[in-house]
Order: structure tokens, then C-alpha cells, then sequence
């Protein structure tokens, strides 16, 4: 198997984005918050996308669009820290394993710029956070929030018992979609639409299984030595047969999505065909065995199958807002703003 290109031996402190403006003793928290690998970013706010364009797509009474704006932004601030909280307490809890993988082993935790015990207050630190943004949204939201820090917690151990770790990270992003569909007032889980939320949960968690699979396969000779299970490791011959399969499963899950919850034909060109053409394509042209291949298809493959299901979404959306948006119209702006103030 060919390696990619780790990082180097000696430590160096990154000089992208913010780093060269940071004081000394916050560059190992800025990495552990990857801001210096933006692309990971996508992974968690993408579903926050779907869930609130999911929610205008199949809502009675249009959310207004202060809202979903107001909605889209807290999500953002909250993905931001959650991948902040969510690697901190990973890289904490697999410093050992970090040691053992050539391209984690300069991690802030891993190399001792960061102790366990101030990386779990700085995880803590950022949950606290996020609950701050959150006592504003609907109570509902707050037990899914519950949801996602559960699962985020189990899935650093879930690499040590189970060949399966992706199915616990892609429940947290599928829940996630499901809390940010609640977060604009419309329950997802609704006897009405609880069939295509269940269709479009598991859409998500196939989605997120797929590609950190393809992620993980950086990582094969090194998880092997380790120890570290992963379905890259379990199927590290047949992982394009079994992504291939999950990708089925994962677009018939969409399309059962669109038909149950009555969506027209642009959610099935778009999220269906075009998600569909994406995967395949992700598949197709990945090569397994090449690291940097790997890492690009997970961050361009995963940019490209989601822009495709968001721009379904949206498309739903605005085609049931006949002409002029007037579900988007002032007045109906106004006052919520006025309600909120």
C-alpha cells in the first residue's frame, strides 16, 4: 500500500489560515479544534444544512426566513465548536493510538503540547458553550443534543471493540439533521412525517459511513498495527463493493424520503440523481491504496455528493413558494422579529 504524505517528523507550527497570529500557547488548541483542516468542517455542518432545508421542504407553514437565517448561523457557531469538542475529547481519549499512526502522532495530545486533563476541559469548555447557544431553541432540541454528545462520547471506544465505529459517527450526524430540522419549529418526528425523517436519518448515516470508510483508508497498516478497528480495516479488500452497496442503500433511503414526504421532481433530480451520480463517481475514482486520493475524494467527494442533496432541498423549498417567495414576505418577517423582541 502506498503512504501518503504524513506530516513530518520534527514538529512545525503551522503557518496556514490564523496560526502565524496566535500567541504561542494557543497554537496546540487551535489545532485541536482543526481549524489549520477546515474541510473536516463540512462533514458537521452539512447536516445541519439538510436538516433545516428538510425542514422548509416538507413544513405546512413556511418557517420565515429570519429565522432559518438565524437557525443556519447558530449552526455554524455550534459545528464549529462541536468538531472543536468532538476531536479534543477523540485525540484525548486515542493519544496512545495517535503515537502508533504516522500521520497523528504530531497531534497537540499525541506529541504533549496538550495534557488529557486540560484537553477534557477544553472539550467540556466548548459543550458548555454550545448549550449557551441553545437555551433559546425549543426544549426539544436540547434532549437531541443529549443524543449527539452521547454518541460522540462512545465513538473513540467504539474503534477498540467493533469493526463498526462509522455506524456510531454517522448516528451523530444523522441526529444532528434531525435536531436541526426541530430547530425551525417543525418536529421532525411528527406522526406525519416520521416515516421519511426515519428514510432520511439513515440517508445521512449511510452518507457519513461511506466516507469516513474511504477516510480511514489512510490509516489501514498503521490501524492494523495498532490495533484500531474500523470497516476500512475489516473490508480492506472489498470496501468498494461495500460503500457501493451502502451507496443503493443510501439513495433508495432518499428516494423513499422524497415519495413519503411528497416532494417534487426537483428534490429527485437533484438529491437523488444527482447524489447519486456523485457517489458513484467518488467510488469509481478513489484509489484505495493512494492516502492523498483518499483524503481528497473524502473532502471534495463529500462537498460535492452534498451540494447536490442541499440544492434538492432548497429547490423543494422555494418551488412551494410560488411566485414572488411571498412565504418568505416581510410582514411574516417582521413579526416574528417583533415576537422575538
Amino acid at each position: 500500500m502506498s503512504k501518503p504524505e504524513f506530516q513530518p517528523t520534527v514538529y512545525k507550527r503551522p503557518t496556514n489560515y490564523i496560526f502565524p497570529y496566535l500567541p504561542a500557547s494557543w497554537v496546540p488548541y487551535a489545532e485541536l479544534m482543526r481549524i489549520d483542516r477546515p474541510g473536516g468542517f463540512i462533514t458537521f455542518y452539512a447536516p445541519c444544512l439538510f436538516g433545516i432545508s428538510y425542514a422548509t421542504s416538507i413544513a405546512a407553514v413556511q418557517p420565515p426566513i429570519a429565522l432559518i437565517l438565524d437557525r443556519s448561523i447558530t449552526a455554524f457557531l455550534c459545528c464549529v465548536l462541536a468538531r472543536g469538542a468532538a476531536c479534543a475529547w477523540n485525540d484525548s481519549v486515542d493519544r496512545d493510538f495517535d503515537r502508533k499512526v504516522e500521520r497523528c502522532r504530531l497531534r497537540p495530545v499525541a506529541r504533549g503540547a496538550v495534557t488529557r486533563f486540560q484537553s477534557h476541559l477544553f472539550a467540556i469548555g466548548q459543550t458548555v458553550v454550545i448549550i449557551l447557544l441553545l437555551v433559546r431553541m425549543p426544549i426539544a432540541l436540547l434532549r437531541y443534543f443529549g443524543g449527539i454528545v452521547l454518541l460522540s462520547t462512545l465513538y473513540p471506544f467504539a474503534k477498540r471493540f467493533t469493526y463498526y465505529p462509522q455506524i456510531v459517527l454517522g448516528s451523530t450526524f444523522g441526529v444532528a439533521f434531525l435536531a436541526s430540522a426541530r430547530s425551525v419549529d417543525v418536529d421532525p418526528m411528527a406522526k406525519e412525517t416520521l416515516i421519511p425523517s426515519i428514510c432520511a436519518f439513515v440517508a445521512n448515516t449511510l452518507w457519513s459511513m461511506i466516507y469516513d470508510t474511504i477516510y480511514a483508508h489512510q490509516d489501514v497498516a498503521d490501524d492494523i498495527h495498532s490495533g484500531v478497528k474500523s470497516m476500512a480495516v475489516r473490508f480492506q479488500d472489498s470496501t468498494k463493493l461495500v460503500t457501493s452497496i451502502l451507496a443503493i442503500v443510501m439513495t433508495v433511503m432518499l428516494a423513499m424520503t422524497g415519495v413519503l414526504a411528497g416532494l417534487g421532481p426537483l428534490y429527485f433530480a437533484f438529491t437523488v440523481g444527482g447524489g447519486a451520480v456523485s457517489l458513484a463517481a467518488t467510488i469509481i475514482s478513489v484509489d484505495l491504496k493512494d492516502g492523498s486520493s483518499c483524503s481528497w475524494w473524502f473532502s471534495r467527494g463529500y462537498s460535492f455528493v452534498g451540494a447536490c442533496i442541499l440544492t434538492g432541498f432548497l429547490a423543494e423549498s422555494v418551488s412551494k413558494s410560488g411566485p414572488g417567495f411571498e412565504y418568505m414576505g416581510l410582514a411574516k418577517n417582521a413579526s416574528w422579529i417583533h415576537t422575538e423582541l
